[in-house]
């Protein structure tokens, strides 16, 4: 009897424990099988971003939904959607192959599409290539960032960048002419790279091996996502904008602050909000919405002539100028914190988002614009975490941003001096974010 009794105490307080959890939705898991190695995968619930980065990934404690998976190797991408139930394990393959179609403009190049490109690829035996940008490879650019292009035979082809190798044999610095531009690899007569080569004889074993260097986008793979990823996150960003209380004001890094009372910024900081602000400012050349305050916000950017040379003379009133940083800045803010931005991140970036154009070779105006580190960020500062002489300790200090370069300048033109501000941003980004205060507690 009072085993009977003990069995019955414990199935009602299994059954009282089932009902109690029985308005629990219970997570559930994703893994993704990715291939060729190399492979970025950046996996999405609506516009938030809950993994990017290289190869084979398993997700555990993911709410159950629809989530969108982007793999991208080079310049193929391929996108999938994929449902997570509650406790259960999803997997899917994600394998990108030669044949998967890009986001990359129509007259940027494929495979028997030579008429259409300013650059038909490199095409080898030993490596996985693409087409125009040889497997995005950084390549020998004008100022403003468009390929320098070589004819061989009745061919024309991009020229991907020589860099000198590490110990282990990885890509290191690139070698540099005298100006200071990058020296070209020398392509055989079928516009493959010849492999291997060596600096300065490309033949001569006696001197150094040097190779090709993929562009490295990191989360701005991103880029590459469907339209509607995109889409939602720009709405998402200009309804948080729009709802600020007080005029928009913009964060040591430069992103874009709204203000929830009179007292509290929030930073836009989401990495495809950002993404998708940069995308609609490069293509329509100006932000304009009015907040919830009554303040009109706008870039300043006059429609008419965005596509104008920017003002070098005087920046800080010139509207192209103007634009350009806040650009560099939502740029810097979509990128990986610890990854690096230059030439070939930003033109790359431009051709996956259309702003180089949809059906000519018609690459982005950055003519003009300056970078002078000083001038760009001015007087800024941040509040940090400073390490004082016990290296234990920290205080809460507010320091100049240029003190986090150590005062040391950096100066830039035309689409060199875009990435530059970008890269500087996201290197600001990066140190504010390393060490940002803690939160206070309520």
């Amino acid at each position: 009897m009072k085993r009977s009794l003990l069995y019955l105490i414990a199935l009602a307080a299994t059954l009282v424990a089932i009902g109690g959890c029985a308005t629990v939705t219970p997570d559930g898991s994703l893994s993704v099988d990715a291939r060729p190695n190399q492979t970025y995968v950046v996996v999405l619930q609506d516009t938030t971003t809950v993994h990017s980065g290289y190869g084979d990934v398993t997700l555990t404690g993911l709410r159950p939904g629809d989530y969108t998976v982007l793999a991208s190797r080079g310049e193929r991408s391929k996108s999938i959607e994929v449902h997570v139930s509650p406790g259960r394990s999803t997997s899917t393959d994600v394998h990108v192959t030669e044949e998967d179609d890009s986001d990359q403009p129509v007259w940027a190049g494929r495979q028997g599409d030579r008429e259409q490109t300013p650059g038909s690829g490199m095409h080898g035996s030993d490596t996985e290539k693409g087409d125009l940008f040889g497997d995005l490879y950084v390549l020998v650019r004008d100022a403003n960032g468009a390929p320098i292009t070589i004819t061989i035979g009745e061919t024309t082809y991009v020229q991907p960048a020589a860099f000198f190798t590490d110990e282990l044999g990885q890509p290191a610095e690139p070698v540099l002419d005298a100006g200071g531009n990058y020296v070209p690899l020398t392509l055989d007569a079928e516009g493959s790279i010849v492999v291997p080569q060596y600096y300065p004889v490309f033949d001569d074993p006696e001197g150094t091996l040097v190779v090709p260097k993929e562009v490295d986008l990191g989360r701005l793979n991103e880029a590459r996502a469907p339209s509607n990823v995109l889409d939602r996150a720009l709405e998402e960003a200009l309804t948080n904008l729009q709802s600020s209380v007080m005029p928009i004001t913009q964060d040591p890094m430069g992103r874009l602050e709204y203000w929830t009372d009179e007292n509290t910024p929030v930073a836009i900081d989401s990495p495809l909000e950002n993404l998708a602000l940069y995308k609609k400012l490069m293509l329509e050349g100006e932000i304009t919405f009015t907040t919830q305050s009554g303040d009109l916000f706008t870039t300043n950017a006059r429609p008419d002539d965005f596509h104008g040379n920017a003002d070098p003379v005087d920046p800080s009133t010139d509207p192209k100028h103007i634009m350009l940083d806040y650009a560099a800045a939502m740029l810097s803010a979509a990128a990986d914190k610890t990854g690096d931005i230059d030439v070939d991140v930003a033109v790359t970036i431009n051709n996956f988002l259309g702003i180089n154009g949809e059906t000519e070779p018609s690459y982005f105006d950055f003519m003009g614009y300056g970078h002078i580190r000083s001038h760009h960020f001015g007087a800024d500062q941040a509040t940090v975490l400073v390490q004082q002489s016990d290296p234990n300790t920290y205080v809460v200090s507010t320091i100049d941003v240029m003190d986090i370069f150590n005062s040391v300048d950096r100066t830039a033109s035309d689409a060199r001096g875009f990435a530059a501000a970008a890269d500087d941003d996201l290197t600001v980004l990066e140190y504010v974010h390393n060490y940002a205060p803690p939160e206070p507690l309520d």
